[in-house]
């Protein structure tokens, strides 16, 4: 898994090894933190990783019910255990993203709903219950939050892509474009979602469908995206195929 931050630097994820990676923008020296564990800076099945707007970075362990937190640099803060949190624990968080009031949203693998957790992880909010009835969640593969706190999540269950309110309203439903479209970013204020191929798709405020923008990464090379990041106009993409990093510079999207 990969992420970025403001600061153009990149953080690694590494589901293998259990490390944690920060590569610098400024070509500094990489740093390593992590290890296998269930308490305190380790983890055990890692799932998922951001770099907040407050620029802790935050890990996903899946099965010990935890969020760890580090700083940029990758010194550990804390861990916080999901479970507790009132009126409903969050089980086998799965996604994570963080809007810039520092509410946390968790995608459970557990319950197969999205939860949104207070600033002070004192509470919980259930944003995709058995109360949603039709836009009942089976399958959510990715969730990214939007610049005004809006919530965009993949179900690969009902190949369809929803944005939310921060309250857990259900403003869009749009049909995905391909059956392995399912890693997703917000960029420049419109939606990206990735297919596991490599085929980039578009979604800005005033459309209704996902439009497919110009092939990226080339039509000769073969590849299994797992994860990606933008940092300014370049994609850094894990390839599962190759376990390496590819790159590709968007194009200009009219």
């Amino acid at each position: 898994y990969v992420t970025s931050n403001q600061f153009r630097d990149l953080y690694f994820l590494d589901d293998e090894n259990y490390w944690l990676v920060l590569v610098p923008a400024d070509g500094s020296p990489p740093r390593i933190a992590g290890g296998w564990g269930d308490s305190n800076d380790l983890f055990s099945l890692p799932t998922d990783i951001i770099a907040s707007p407050g620029l802790d970075v935050l890990v996903c362990d899946n099965a010990s019910h935890r969020l760890l937190r580090f700083d940029k640099r990758l010194n550990f803060i804390a861990d916080v255990s999901l479970t507790g949190i009132a009126p409903t624990p969050v089980e086998y968080p799965f996604r994570i993203g963080m809007n810039h009031l520092g509410e946390v949203v968790v995608a459970s693998s557990g319950n197969r709903g999205l939860n949104l957790i207070s600033s002070d992880w004192t509470f919980v909010t259930p944003m995709g219950d058995a109360t949603y009835g039709d836009d009942r969640f089976s399958d959510i593969a990715d969730i990214k939050v939007g610049e005004n706190h809006e919530v965009g999540l993949v179900d690969m269950g009902t190949q369809t892509f929803y944005v939310l309110t921060r309250a857990g309203q259900v403003e869009q439903r749009i049909p995905l474009p391909s059956s392995d479209a399912r890693v997703l970013q917000f960029w420049q204020n419109r939606w990206l979602l990735f297919s596991q191929t490599g085929n980039i798709y578009e979604l800005s405020s005033t459309q209704s469908q996902f439009t497919q923008i110009p092939d990226h990464f080339g039509s000769e090379q073969e590849l299994w995206i797992v994860d990606c990041t933008i940092v300014d106009d370049v994609i850094y993409a894990i390839d599962d195929l190759t376990g390496t990093i590819v790159t590709a510079r968007i194009r200009s999207i009219e």
